[in-house]
């Protein structure tokens, strides 16, 4: 529902329909809910991880823009920011388990 919200108000904003309009934002969302602690595989997750992991994500585009990197590179980051999360995660989670 708040997704059907999102692309309501992002095409008022734009001014004109387009099927692709939200693509830029897929990896950004996925990437903040990662870094956030939630497993890619499903399962729990916490409301504060993912708003820290949106605010650590929007602080890492930010960044970028100054320094201007490409769009391609961005992309290519955000990946390597998600790989590291779930390597973090996956170490985190087996020390846990094995104590």
């Amino acid at each position: 529902m708040l997704a059907s919200l999102e692309g309501l108000l992002l095409t008022s904003y734009i001014g004109s329909p387009s099927l692709g309009i939200g693509d830029q934002f897929l990896l950004t969302s996925v990437a903040a809910v990662v870094v956030g602690g939630t497993r890619l595989s499903g399962g729990s997750g916490s409301i504060l991880g993912t708003i820290g992991g949106a605010v650590f994500i929007t602080e890492l585009n930010s960044f970028t823009n100054i320094v201007r990197v490409s769009t391609g590179s961005r992309f290519v980051l955000q990946g390597a920011v998600i790989a590291l999360s779930v390597l973090m995660y996956h170490m985190v989670g087996g020390k846990r388990a094995i104590s």
